[in-house]
């Protein structure tokens, strides 16, 4: 669901998972599995998953069309509001 599978050749990442770190349905290489290997690697890794205010604005059903504009409110937050490591601004 993340696309890890795809990095290659970089010294870091940003991981967004709108639905956790908890995949939905079952993969061959689950996200944890996956970032596990790229730091190993050496590469320098974010993952960003709902904080406490979005969870609660995207609610039990995340295509429940009542809840895009609050979740989009509390996803904008919350990034605004993430430091990265490698951020010095």
């Amino acid at each position: 669901m993340a696309n890890l599978d795809f990095v290659e050749d970089v010294d870091r990442v940003v991981v967004i998972v709108p639905m956790g770190m908890t995949e939905p349905f079952p993969s061959e290489r689950p996200v944890e599995g996956s970032v596990r290997e790229l730091r190993a690697r050496g590469c320098e890794v974010v993952v960003v998953a709902p904080d406490e205010a979005a969870r609660a604005a995207i609610g039990d059903n995340p295509l429940d069309p009542g809840t895009r504009g609050p979740a989009a409110e509390a996803g904008r937050a919350q990034g605004r509001a993430l430091r990265l490591p490698w951020h010095h601004g």
